[in-house]
């Protein structure tokens, strides 16, 4: 019994031992920063529904970006032009990038549909490229338009220009939110980006302080098949919370200050 008891009494001040060290952990404290960034830097998500009646055409179309910047819809149209009834739905596959501040929408569009005139009716396939670039200004996209068109073993080439308002809601802005603990110089915890559309981003996070330096480096990469392909690369002044570097991708699109 008194060899039960001396081991007892070994095992508790083993782990009061244990738990007054992690107390007294030199810098062991949880921080959070958070950043609004508003005509700075930009993220661009052309994710919505586009509606367009012109020239006796009722068009629309839904898109939705992920997180890696890749691109995938689908729509319909219905026009009648110079007495020719076209009827056609469409799939939609694309991305966006973004170098030197410069976010570029490339889109492909497969169409298949009918046109009927003077009680004929045919078959036909088109394709569309369309590459654009999105003028941060004026929430728009300026860019080009090349269709192939084939029908009744005929084939037709046209290439035009276009411009289209991106969503009400999609400014370019973002905001960015990290929560770390610190254990002696290394940093653990998560960060969210949120676009200004609404659309969330979740980051595991991992970095150090430098002490000398009086700043942190945190890494984050996304956790979730959603952020899947996000990456950002934070130094951090720990004077201030102020971020003296960001530079990493997200949504496919380069980010750098």
């Amino acid at each position: 019994m008194e060899i039960f008891k001396e081991r007892r009494h070994e095992k508790f001040l083993s782990m009061l031992f244990l738990t007054i060290i992690v107390l007294s952990s030199k810098g062991l404290y949880a921080d959070t920063y958070s950043y609004n960034f508003t005509h700075e830097l930009e993220i661009w998500d052309v994710s919505g529904t586009y509606k367009d009646d012109a020239l006796g055409c009722s068009i629309s179309f839904t898109m939705n970006q992920d997180g890696k910047g890749k691109i995938a819809g689908s729509g319909s149209a219905g026009c009648y032009i110079y007495g020719v009834d076209i009827n056609t739905t469409y799939d939609i596959k694309g991305s966006i990038k973004q170098n030197d501040n410069t976010a570029t929408v490339k889109l492909s569009f497969k169409y298949k549909g009918t046109a009927e005139y003077m009680g004929e009716r045919y078959k036909f396939t088109a394709n569309e490229k369309v590459t654009a670039e999105i003028d941060a200004a004026d929430q728009m996209m300026y860019g080009t338009i090349k269709i192939k068109l084939k029908m009744a073993g005929e084939k037709v080439s046209e290439r035009s220009v276009f411009s289209e308002p991106l969503s009400a809601d999609m400014d370019g802005s973002f905001y960015h939110t990290c929560k770390v603990d610190q254990y002696g110089k290394k940093l653990v915890g998560n960060g969210t980006l949120e676009l200004s559309n609404g659309k969330k981003y979740s980051f595991s996070a991992k970095g150090k302080v430098n002490d000398k330096k009086g700043e942190s480096k945190l890494k984050l990469k996304g956790d979730t098949s959603a952020s899947k392909g996000s990456k950002l690369n934070l130094i951090i002044d720990e004077n201030d919370d102020g971020i003296e570097s960001i530079k990493g991708k997200v949504c496919g699109q380069k980010i750098s200050n």
